[in-house]
């Protein structure tokens, strides 16, 4: 982790317009994708690498597809090679969305490269935008009243960003219970790890950890996948959660059809038993 309260680039002097195509493995899925050959410890935020956070978001999402599964829309902020969000058109449509136009139309060209059975929108979206930036893409959302599930990785990477980045989720997330923002986070410094927690709380969102999502990326530092979500609507979430939670174990508590037959032949074996030497007994 650095010692810099922040971190800050200027995202211009970093374009790379040279790219190879590499196949990415998730799970049981497969994406190919044009990249820059830079390594991923490089300075570059023009999102042209696959940086750690969008490959742990990426495993997150093939470990959990009920997450996507029945999302009318999905929406990812920050796409870079847009590894997160053409996963997730697999089980959904997505727009992806991106500030940089040399990044766009890689972008563009990953979309192609991973036609599935989902629609997949490529827009620019510079989160510092007016209202009129996000007017156009609420009109794409489901009953234009925002988006179920936001994706994001590695867009929390500095403290300037991050207020940027939570009005843009507070703008497009959808005031459902459900409604979640997914963002894949590697922490690089103490001040964003607070920051994130305090910049979302400042827009109505709560932020949690997801368990079991922690895990050592490249360069000795961790990763995690974190749920923002309304904060007041997070509660009837978590309440919802543990009836499904409940309902799950009871059912597995039940026994199945071949269970029940044991325990009745057990249960009868014994009385049917004592009920023939009784009759036995008679007739003698």
């Amino acid at each position: 982790m650095v010692a810099e309260e922040d971190i800050d680039f200027d995202a211009s002097m970093f374009t790379n317009v040279t790219y190879g195509e590499r196949t990415f493995k998730v799970g049981e899925h497969s994406l190919r994708l044009l990249c820059s050959p830079a390594a991923s410890t490089d300075y570059d935020l023009t999102g042209q690498i696959m940086w750690p956070a969008a490959q742990l978001l990426a495993e997150y999402l093939a470990a959990n597809p009920s997450v996507m599964t029945g999302c009318q829309c999905a929406l990812e902020l920050g796409s870079g090679l847009g590894l997160p969000g053409l996963l997730c058109a697999k089980f959904c449509p997505v727009i992806l969305t991106d500030h940089n136009e040399v990044v766009l139309r890689v972008l563009k060209k990953n979309a192609e490269l991973n036609r599935g059975p989902h629609s997949v929108r490529c827009e620019q979206l510079d989160w510092s935008g007016d209202a009129g930036t996000y007017s156009s893409l609420l009109a794409q959302s489901p009953n234009r009243q925002g988006f179920e599930l936001l994706l994001g990785s590695d867009v929390a990477y500095s403290l300037k960003a991050l207020p940027s980045l939570f009005k843009a989720a507070s703008l497009l997330l959808s005031k459902q219970p459900h409604s979640v923002f997914l963002l894949g986070y590697v922490s690089r410094a103490a001040s964003i790890d607070r920051g994130i927690f305090l910049e979302a709380a400042a827009v109505g969102l709560r932020t949690r950890e997801v368990p079991g999502t922690r895990k050592s990326v490249p360069g000795g530092l961790e990763g995690a996948v974190y749920e923002v979500r309304w904060a007041h609507l997070a509660q009837a979430f978590e309440v919802d959660r543990s009836a499904a939670g409940a309902r799950r174990r009871g059912a597995a508590d039940r026994p199945g059809p071949s269970q029940t037959a044991v325990i009745a032949a057990a249960t009868l074996g014994p009385l049917l038993a004592g009920l023939a030497l009784t009759a036995f007994m008679y007739r003698q």
